[in-house]
């Protein structure tokens, strides 16, 4: 896709280290329920460029943005974040943390403010779940701001349920705002991996559960392995296991089991 720049139109900060950013969403650009998309900074451009874009309106940035591709950016001022609206909502959200050491990218983006810009590199979706029957998300951190959009989306095409959603996550309250409010959903957060992985096993014990269940499993490289592995273990088919990635990359998560 072409490289499309957003005004920030709102920035708030939600407990110490979260902060979710609203975007204008640029003309055209579309996406479904629990995508993601890798965003730039200006700092990732030629620094000559970079620096008079930024210095610019908002029209004139749209306008010299047109030549840039992804391969414009310094991959060190880019990432991946989750989208926590949909097209309907006219404005695109994503939540991030921003610790007191940040990284090159992040101590950056804390000095972006309402009215600068960023670019959208690319949006990308490999999560597709059928609506129909129960589902038990698990999810890493701010992976749950992606499936707050994918949730409102399993509801309105005819899901009922339950969809259960544990996070593992500190503290619980940055989170709040990602919550869909709706006797169908229940959240369960934990602050730490062994209070989560006690949840987990103890949602494994329910016979129906494992019968009848599809399950998703969203946040880093590691947590996707271990909790793909013991849901495999558990007996769940891979066919109910659903992850955001390209199928050509479900053979590093799902690799064959010895006998």
């Amino acid at each position: 896709m072409a490289v499309r720049i957003a005004e920030i139109l709102g920035c708030r900060r939600l407990g110490r280290l979260m902060r979710t950013y609203t975007l204008a969403m640029p003309e055209g650009l579309t996406w479904a329920g629990g995508a993601n998309m890798k965003i730039g900074l200006f700092e990732g451009l030629d620094p000559t460029m970079g620096s008079r874009i930024k210095g610019c309106d908002l029209a004139t940035r749209n306008a010299e943005s047109t030549a840039l591709t992804p391969a414009s950016f310094d991959p060190k001022y880019t990432r991946v974040v989750s989208i926590s609206t949909r097209p309907q909502d006219g404005v695109i959200v994503f939540s991030t943390r921003i610790p007191d050491n940040p990284s090159i990218f992040k101590g950056d983006l804390a000095t972006y403010e309402v009215g600068d810009s960023l670019f959208i590199l690319e949006v990308n979706n490999h999560l597709t779940v059928p609506a129909e029957g129960p589902l038990v998300l698990l999810t890493q951190g701010v992976a749950l701001s992606s499936m707050h959009a994918f949730i409102r989306d399993i509801l309105e095409a005819g899901g009922e349920g339950p969809i259960i959603c544990v996070n593992v996550v500190e503290p619980v309250e940055e989170l709040r705002d990602l919550m869909v409010a709706d006797e169908r959903v229940q959240y369960i957060f934990k602050s730490n991996r062994y209070a989560f992985e006690q949840t987990v096993q103890t949602i494994l014990k329910n016979e129906s559960t494992i019968r009848n269940s599809r399950f998703v499993v969203l946040g880093g490289h590691g947590f996707m392995k271990q909790w793909i592995h013991g849901l495999r273990t558990a007996g769940i088919e891979d066919e109910r296991i659903f992850i955001d990635r390209l199928d050509s990359q479900r053979s590093i998560y799902f690799p064959e089991i010895s006998p």
